[in-house]
């Protein structure tokens, strides 16, 4: 698969273009042109406010999230990646990040997340399952 058939498939699942009703610009709902990323609340502290109370209530983790889109693009582009082949990708293609958010009185919000480049997804599937 060329890189342009590539990138077709990048925006035609990753981006707003089958829903493009006009606007002045194609979006990415889930990171950009470069990547495709979830993000999710892992933990945190809430309850601090202006009148003395401290942040003492734990703000609740969600589940993990799956990356959904990228099976979606797997199924259309690469519909015969075998199953070992999928666990490979996703042991080495998508790398894990933490952040916080911090905000007043103490109140903070933990979140982790899991980006997909689409560089490196095309160099991997190139490398992996086309042999291009």
């Amino acid at each position: 698969m060329t890189r342009e058939e590539f990138d077709g498939y990048i925006r035609l699942v990753f981006s707003s273009m089958n829903h493009w009703r006009g606007e002045d610009h194609i979006w990415w709902p889930h990171g950009t042109e470069g990547y495709y990323e979830v993000t999710w609340i892992t933990g945190g502290m809430c309850g601090g406010n202006c009148w003395g109370d401290s942040a003492d209530y734990p703000v609740g983790a969600e589940p993990e999230p799956t990356l959904d889109l990228l099976d979606q693009f797997l199924d259309e582009a690469c519909p015969d990646l075998a199953a070992r082949q999928y666990r490979k990708l996703l042991a080495e293609v998508p790398y894990r990040d933490t952040y916080s958010h911090y905000e007043y009185y103490g109140n903070y919000t933990e979140h982790g997340k899991k980006v997909v480049m689409f560089k490196d997804l095309y160099e991997w599937l190139c490398r992996e399952v086309w042999k291009c």
